[in-house]
C-alpha cells in the first residue's frame, strides 16, 4: 500500500485555523475570551475546503489501496479491523487515530466522493470494483512498461481490440505514440472505453486528420456507459451485440488481430477474475475473436481472486504482467515457464 504520509503532511501544514485568538492581557480572568479575534470573514474558507478535500481524497485512496491489495477485496472487513490493519501498514499516519476520528474521516470521505468504489454492509467495508480515476493513479510505472511491450506487438494494418481499464488505456496511448513516430499506421482500434475513445479522438484532432488522411480508425462499441469505469456494458443483450459487432468488423469468426483485456486479479486456482460481470461480455468477445488474445494486469493483481471469472488458464491467451514477487512466482512458475504468463522487463 502506498504510504499517504508524504501526501498528507503538506496539506495539513497549510490548513488555516478557522479562528485565531490573541492571548489575553496580564491580569485577565482565566478562561475569559481575549479582547481580539480573527473574524471568520478573514479566513479563506475556499482554501480550507480545498485542503480538506485533498486530505479526504488522500485518506480515501489510502483506505482503498489497502482493501484492494487484499486477496479478495470484495470480502468485507469491519471498521475496527480495518483501522488496526492500516495502523500496522502506515503507523506514521494512522497511529494515534481514535476509532471515532477514523470513522468520521471515513464517513466524510465516502459522503464527498473521495473513496470511489468503497461499499459497506453490516459485515464491513469492501470493494467490488475500483473506480477508473483511482486505478489510473496506481502502479503507473508497471502499467506503462506492460503497455509499451503490448503496443510493440501490433503491426501495420492490424485490427486491435482494447477494453476499458487503467492498464489497457496506456496501450492505446503507446500505439498512438508509435503512429506519431511513424512506426505504426493503418490500424483500427475497437474499444468500449469512452476514455480511450476520447484520447484517440483528441489525437486525431491534434494531427489535423480528415476522413481521407487518418492513419487510425476508431470503432466505439455501443452499450450503456458505466460511471465506475467510463466504459460501455452490453447488459443482457450480449448475444445480439456479439452478432452485430462481428458483422460490423466483417472479418469472419476472428476479425481481431490483437486483443487486449484487463484483469482485476489472477491466481493459480481461479484464473483471471474481476469484481463485476457488467463488462464481461466484451472481454469474452475480445478473447474469443482475436487471433492473438492477451490479458494485461500488473503484478499487484497477483494472488487476488474475485468472484467473476474472465478466463481459465487452459484458454489460448497470454497474460502480460511485470516481474512477479518471489512468493507469487513460486505458485505460478509453471505458467511462466510454459509462456502462458509473460513477465515484462525493462
Amino acid at each position: 500500500m502506498r504510504d499517504p504520509a508524504p501526501l498528507l503532511a503538506p496539506i495539513l501544514s497549510r490548513m488555516p485555523a478557522p479562528e485565531q485568538r490573541v492571548p489575553p492581557p496580564p491580569g485577565a480572568t482565566p478562561g475569559a475570551l481575549p479582547a481580539f479575534t480573527v473574524h471568520a470573514s478573514e479566513v479563506d474558507f475556499s482554501a480550507l475546503a480545498d485542503a480538506q478535500r485533498r486530505m479526504l481524497s488522500t485518506f480515501g485512496v489510502a483506505v482503498l489501496d489497502y482493501i484492494c491489495q487484499r486477496p479478495n477485496p470484495a470480502l468485507p472487513i469491519a471498521r475496527r479491523d480495518l483501522l488496526a490493519r492500516l495502523t500496522e501498514t502506515s503507523p506514521g499516519v494512522f497511529d494515534g487515530l481514535t476509532r471515532r476520528q477514523f470513522e468520521a474521516l471515513l464517513d466524510d470521505a465516502r459522503a464527498n466522493g473521495c473513496a470511489p468504489g468503497l461499499s459497506e454492509t453490516a459485515e464491513g467495508l469492501f470493494v467490488v470494483e475500483e473506480n477508473i480515476a483511482v486505478k489510473r493513479e496506481r502502479n503507473q510505472v508497471a502499467k506503462a512498461l506492460i503497455a509499451r511491450y503490448a503496443a510493440a506487438l501490433v503491426t501495420d494494418g492490424s485490427v486491435v481490440a482494447v477494453d476499458g481499464g487503467s492498464t489497457t488505456l496506456p496501450i492505446v496511448e503507446s500505439m498512438l505514440a508509435a503512429v506519431e513516430a511513424g512506426d505504426l499506421e493503418d490500424i483500427t482500434i475497437v474499444t468500449n472505453s469512452l476514455t480511450s475513445a476520447q484520447v484517440i479522438s483528441e489525437f486525431m484532432t491534434t494531427l489535423g486528420w480528415t476522413d481521407d488522411t487518418a492513419l487510425v480508425a476508431l470503432h466505439l462499441v455501443g452499450g450503456v456507459v458505466r460511471p465506475n469505469t467510463h466504459a460501455t456494458t452490453w447488459g443482457d443483450k450480449v448475444g445480439r451485440e456479439v452478432e452485430e459487432l462481428l458483422d460490423e468488423l466483417g472479418g469472419g469468426d476472428k476479425p481481431i488481430d490483437f486483443g487486449f483485456v484487463g484483469g482485476n486479479g489472477f491466481d493459480l486456482e481461479t484464473g483471471i477474475t474481476m469484481g463485476s460481470d457488467a463488462e464481461l461480455g466484451f472481454k469474452r468477445f475480445v478473447l474469443e475473436h482475436s487471433r492473438a488474445p492477451f490479458v494485461v494486469a500488473d503484478s499487484s493483481k497477483a494472488g487476488i481472486s474475485l468472484h467473476v471469472k474472465i478466463a481459465d488458464w487452459k484458454e489460448p491467451f497470454t497474460l502480460l504482467t511485470n516481474v512477479l514477487p518471489p512468493h507469487v512466482l513460486q505458485r505460478l512458475d509453471e505458467l511462466v515457464l510454459s509462456g502462458v504468463i509473460t513477465e515484462v522487463r525493462e
